[in-house]
This record gives structure tokens, sequence and C-alpha cells, in this order.
């Protein structure tokens, strides 16, 4: 029928559907949502929802069990994405297209990338202090044995060899 969504690769195929079956899902899909608080509102979903998947709204269609949100994303964009997040904290059944983002909006910021093992003789503020003290006309071989470490160390940190994110 079209509903493939197997590549795997970006997690968004584009769903190659008739007209008349996504008007068929878009009716089955209204049929099933509360939309009288308005469209920006929470869209409570009226239908089933799936028991173990923290109550994701699901609907039978095409003889198959499909996520609610993938298929509204489905009507207002055209693609079949692999998971569809809310943006809202509201109603957990909301079924709202405007409340649907393809990125996690909980998931945690990226993190600077961790310095391997045998750079953990600096810290990120250490490193910041050391090139300051260098632009202030402080030696390397003082600098080395105030913080006990080589100096081949802090010059590899000064000229950005290692320590390359911290500015």
């Amino acid at each position: 029928m079209g509903f493939h969504n197997g590549n795997g690769s970006s997690g968004k195929t584009r769903a190659a559907l008739p007209p008349d079956v996504l008007a068929a899902i878009a009716a089955r899909v209204a049929v099933l949502t509360d939309a009288s608080a308005g469209p920006t509102a929470c869209h409570r979903w009226l239908g089933s929802m799936h028991p173990r998947a923290c109550g994701w709204p699901r609907v039978h269609f095409a003889g198959r069990s499909w996520s609610v949100r993938q298929l509204q994303w489905l009507i207002a964009h055209g693609t079949l994405p692999a998971r569809v997040y809310r943006t809202c904290d509201g109603e957990p059944s909301c079924v709202n297209q405007r409340h649907m983002t393809l990125e996690n909006p909980r998931k945690k910021p990226p993190q600077p990338p961790r310095p391997p093992r045998w750079q953990k003789k600096l810290s990120v503020r250490r490193v910041k202090n050391l090139r300051r003290a260098r632009a202030h006309g402080v030696r390397v071989v003082e600098m080395a044995r105030r913080h006990n470490v080589d100096e081949s160390t802090i010059s590899r940190a000064l000229r950005g060899e290692t320590w390359k994110w911290v500015t």
C-alpha cells in the first residue's frame, strides 16, 4: 500500500500514497480526535492507546496498528517518519499536528567532547589559565613546574595540538 518505512537510513521516507488512501486516513483520524479546544490547543485522542508504550495514541488501518502521530505527520507533510515527538506537556494523548516535531524536545544538549585519558592531567579551566598566563609572558617551564606536568604537555595545549575545543 505504500506505507513502507523500512530503509532505516534516515528514519524518514517518502510515502507514495494515492490521494483517496490519504483522505481515508485523515477521515479515520479526524473522527477519533477531539479538536474542540481550538486549533492551537491540545487535540485529545479518543481512540485506542498502546498498552505498553506509555499510552501512545494508536489506530488500526490497512491491517495493522499505526502511531496516530506518525499518521498526522504523514497527512500534514507527506512523509512517514520513524518517530514523532510532542512539544506540548499538557495532554499525553495530544495529536495536534502543530504540537509535533521530529526533534526530541527533551533531549539533552550536546556535550563537549571528553578528552582522551592521557589529557586528564589538565582541565578545561587549567588550559584556559595556562593560555592566559602565556599571553602575559609566563614561561612554559614555570607553568609545567607549577602544574606538575611535562613541558611538552603544556606546549601542546598552548599550541592547540591538544585541547583544541578550549577557547
